[in-house]
């Protein structure tokens, strides 16, 4: 079964058609990796806002070089990966194939939304808390990518991630990973940039 936790965000204004058209990001490039399952959807180029760098250092973030928005993540990649391995041989490689092809072969459109969040979490084993700032993102192809997942791995219960780009980060350059709403709830608060 596959949630899709991306809908139930109320408090994430939408642009307008206008407005997506001309944010939407132009050039996106998928790098799926098969052995953990993974898919991150890299952006080319800068992002649309050529102030963006000052606003995140006046924020006390450094940049991401690599800005990408996480289509499969960690979670939803060890989850993806060990079902699997549960499938007999021919119809496993068959789900991998088809989900590798959907991850190369979609045209994904990401278009910003221009809502912005700071996320704070303190990680086991490190001493000071991740600080990141992403922006909330529209991927209309996410939520039919996963549906057709769920169609070739029976019985796989994934969540649709929320859709961000990670602009920048304080402390360890990972950022702080978050897969939900509920999660965007407990570890961050809009930013006005």
């Amino acid at each position: 079964m596959i949630k899709m936790s991306a809908e139930n965000l109320t408090n994430i204004q939408q642009p307008s058609e206008a407005e997506a058209v001309a944010r939407t990001l132009p050039k996106v490039e998928a790098r799926f990796d098969p052995e953990r399952m993974s898919l991150l959807l890299g952006l080319e180029g800068e992002h649309l806002d050529p102030g963006l760098s000052e606003k995140l250092t006046s924020h006390g973030f450094e940049p991401k070089e690599d800005l990408h928005m996480t289509a499969i993540g960690f979670k939803n990649g060890r989850t993806l990966v060990k079902a699997l391995k549960a499938m007999p041989d021919a119809q496993r490689q068959v789900a991998m194939d088809t989900i590798s092809s959907a991850a190369q072969n979609t045209d994904w459109n990401i278009t910003p939304n221009g809502q912005f969040f700071g996320l704070e979490k303190q990680y086991d084993g490190e001493e000071t808390p991740r600080r990141s700032l992403v922006e909330m993102v529209d991927c209309p192809q996410l939520g039919e990518f996963y549906g057709l997942i769920g169609s070739v791995v029976p019985g796989l219960d994934l969540e649709v991630p929320l859709a961000h780009i990670t602009l920048g980060t304080e402390g360890n350059p990972s950022g702080v990973r978050i897969d939900n709403v509920a999660e965007l709830q407990q570890f961050g608060q809009s930013i006005e940039l």
